[in-house]
């Protein structure tokens, strides 16, 4: 999986997943964001990486603070589009720009 923005953002995006079947001998590639997929936010960036990570403890500050919004689209599947994030931010919490 490549994600842009994983080193520096809180949410990075999925833009390329490779899938290898190897009983069938394939391999698969989704492009999100320039082909046929959206981009799907990565929530919960702290539980794929660890305390080595630069801003390792900033990721699990951000990612304990979102989680304490209790938004029940993030408990569902991939969760919601980050625009669909932003929406909810706005409208439930009062984010602003």
């Amino acid at each position: 999986m490549t994600y842009e923005g994983f080193a520096t953002q809180p949410i990075p995006m999925l833009r390329e997943r490779v899938k290898i079947n190897l009983r069938q001998r394939t391999v698969d590639f989704f492009d999100y964001g320039y082909g046929d997929y959206d981009p799907q936010p990565l929530y919960w960036k702290s539980q794929v990486i660890d305390a080595s990570f630069h801003d390792y403890d900033k990721q699990q500050s951000f990612d304990k603070r979102l989680s304490g919004l209790n938004i029940p689209e993030l408990a569902e599947g991939h969760g919601p589009s980050l625009e669909n994030l932003t929406a909810l931010l706005r409208i439930n919490h009062g984010l602003t720009d």
